[in-house]
């Protein structure tokens, strides 16, 4: 099962230098949707558990965002947090990972015993596979 990569931000502490910036996409999510959005967010699988919290990036006066864990819908993975900037910020999320989603009708369709963590490929590359 190979997933795709979403939510992930330079400014954020697990984000890539080649990722984009949070800040181009404040306030561009779509009102109605963000409350079903961070639902599905929130009631991701858990793939990768981390320990310890991220703290808001956009505002770090604010404090805690989230946990950096990861979590998966079995076609997208997502950042522990990600649900924090969407509910606080209406930053948006691709178009592809809101079709899912809605595609989906807003529910996770798999469970943690669903996946196969042998067969599980993040960007085509097996994160469990020696």
């Amino acid at each position: 099962m190979n997933i795709s990569r979403q939510g992930y931000f330079r400014e954020m502490p697990y984000g890539e230098e080649t990722d984009l910036s949070v800040k181009q996409y404040i306030n561009k999510m779509d009102s109605t949707l963000v409350n079903k959005v961070c639902k599905y967010l929130d009631e991701g699988v858990q793939i990768i558990a981390c320990a310890g919290t991220v703290d808001d990036v956009i505002h770090p006066e604010r404090g805690v965002a989230g946990i950096p864990s990861v979590y998966t819908d079995g076609t997208w993975y997502w950042p522990g947090d990600l649900s924090y900037y969407v509910r606080n910020y209406k930053v948006s999320l691709s178009e592809a990972f809101i079709s899912t989603m809605e595609k989906n009708m807003w529910k996770i369709p798999i469970t943690v015993g669903d996946l196969n963590f042998d067969d599980l490929a993040i960007d085509g590359k097996y994160i469990f596979r020696e």
